[in-house]
């Protein structure tokens, strides 16, 4: 695992795709640990039986793909430096930058935040 592109992060299904890596390369091995160990305690023990761990889920959340337009923004950033793509989102409403994540819009969220505070008359 690791990033693809310096500066870029990712968009749904690469999350998806490691953690179906992580899942096979780490998790599955150490559930089968836990699984031999158990049932040699329960032979140890003379129990008859045998734990099985079905099909347990680390993450049950869902993964949320982003829109086409919010991916084709999103890889139009992560494709320039991160000096660049700050500058970027530093001019976008917050809505703008919202809808990137696929989060709902805010009220007020469509205006762009003044980066220069004003400055008090004397």
């Amino acid at each position: 695992m690791g990033v693809r592109t310096t500066g870029s992060l990712g968009s749904g299904s690469d999350i998806k795709q490691a953690y179906v890596i992580f899942e096979k390369n780490v998790v599955k091995p150490l559930r089968e640990n836990v699984e031999d160990i158990f049932n040699e305690l329960l032979h140890i023990a003379k129990v008859k039986g045998e734990l099985k761990i079905n099909n347990f889920q680390i993450i049950n959340e869902t993964i949320v793909e982003v829109e086409e337009s919010a991916s084709k923004t999103s890889d139009a950033l992560n494709s320039l430096s991160p000096l660049v793509a700050t500058k970027v989102l530093g001019s976008m409403t917050p809505n703008e930058i919202r809808a990137l994540a696929s989060l709902p819009p805010i009220e007020g969220g469509d205006v762009v935040p003044s980066t220069n505070p004003e400055t008090p008359v004397a």
